[in-house]
This record gives structure tokens, C-alpha cells and sequence, in this order.
């Protein structure tokens, strides 16, 4: 059970910049962590907003072979936001407005997928204190906004980033695959050779309901 964030946490209700020029509000979201605790989750979280937070000190897992990890991490999402209005990066933070948690979801990399309604999943992380608690699947929560109803989202996930200190790999990726079929992510077959150097690696694809369908069949031949 979690509190709602009315009158003792600031409300930010930020925007998206909708491709058409409009405005839309993307309002907080409730997260299903620990009984007692508030934790606010931040969609398209402003830099001003990001810079008064600091790092939870389980977070870091992508830079865990750096001196400072969380540090590392603040970084890459400080950078990130920076980069451009279309990145989209959604933060969880705690009582004490420490960062718990992230989603970054930003235009496509890839030269072959490059279009402006297909965007990637960057990078998800929860601190390892907050695993297990609902955090990732509230984060998750961005994709029911209709910014994403005509775009395709994918991702590539790889074996070599997971934190598997805790459990098997084989329980890791199953968990990951169940946070991604929760928001109509569906796992396919990629003709890429980082994704074949560990049958545990996965590809995943989320095409929203308003997909131009012409743009989602060129998409799908592009994999093979």
C-alpha cells in the first residue's frame, strides 16, 4: 500500500511534446512498494527536478565496474535528458528524494529502425533494495500514456547488464520478460548478433494500438 502524493510531496505534472506540436499531461503515478512509504514516480522528470535528487546507493548497476556507480548513473540520466525534448526518462524516488528508480525511453539508435514513432528502451533499474516490490511495473506504467499509442518500442535486453547476484539467470530473464509482457511487449526474433551470443538475451517489441500499420510491416521485415 502506498500513499498518494497529495500536499506533502510536490505534484509535478510535466508534459509531453506530442510530434503534432500539442501538449499532453502526464500525470504521477502510484507504486505498489513497502506499506508506509512513499514513493513518487517522476514522468519525464526535468532536470532542475533531477538535480535535486540524489542516488540511492543500490543503484549503479550498469556502471558497476566504475569507482561510483550511483554517480555514474545520475550522469547518463543528466546527459540523456539534456540530449533532447524527445527522451523521455521516468524516475522513482523515495521519502528521502533518493533515486530508486528509472526508465529511459528514447529515439531509436539504430539506423535501420530510425523513424520518429519507433523510440527504444535505454535502460531500466531498480535499486537493489527495491526490487521485488512493484517499483519496475509502476515505471513500467509510461507505455499507458496515448503518446505511445501509434509508436513501436523495442529493446534489447543482454544477459551481461543483469544483476543476477541474488538469483539464476533463468529467474532473472523470466522476470524481466513478465515486467515486459505487462505493458503488450512481445518477445521476437532478431537476425542481430549481440542477441544470439546468449540464448538467455532478449528482444522485445511493443507496437501501440494506433501503429500505421505500412510502418509496422517494414518494421518487421527489417529484423530478418
Amino acid at each position: 500500500m502506498i500513499e498518494k502524493n497529495s500536499g506533502k510531496i510536490e505534484k509535478e505534472r510535466l508534459l509531453f511534446l506530442k510530434r503534432s506540436g500539442k501538449r499532453n499531461e502526464l500525470p504521477h503515478r502510484e507504486s505498489n512498494a513497502s506499506p508506509g512509504e512513499t514513493i513518487t514516480i517522476h514522468p519525464k522528470i526535468s532536470l532542475e527536478r533531477l538535480r535535486s535528487l540524489t542516488m540511492d546507493r543500490g543503484m549503479g548497476n550498469f556502471f558497476r565496474s566504475f569507482a561510483d556507480p550511483p554517480l555514474e548513473t545520475k550522469k547518463m540520466l543528466r546527459t540523456l535528458i539534456k540530449d533532447g525534448e524527445r527522451s523521455i526518462v521516468t524516475v522513482a524516488s523515495n521519502e528521502k528524494n533518493e533515486i530508486i528508480g528509472y526508465i529511459a525511453v528514447l529515439p531509436s539508435t539504430e539506423t535501420w529502425f530510425n523513424h520518429e514513432k519507433i523510440y527504444q528502451i535505454g535502460a531500466i533499474e531498480v535499486s537493489r533494495e527495491y526490487r521485488k516490490r512493484g517499483v519496475g511495473t509502476d515505471l513500467m506504467k509510461i507505455f499507458d500514456h496515448r503518446f505511445f499509442d501509434d509508436t513501436i518500442v523495442y529493446t534489447f535486453c543482454y544477459s551481461w547488464h543483469w544483476d543476477c547476484s541474488k538469483e539464476t539467470i533463468t529467474a532473472y530473464r523470466e522476470a524481466l520478460l513478465k515486467l515486459l509482457l505487462s505493458q503488450n511487449f512481445s518477445e521476437e526474433s532478431i537476425d542481430d548478433i549481440n542477441i544470439k551470443m546468449d540464448e538467455n538475451n532478449i528482444f522485445a517489441v511493443r507496437y501501440g494500438k494506433g501503429v500505421d500499420m505500412t510502418l509496422r510491416e517494414e518494421f518487421k521485415k527489417k529484423l530478418i
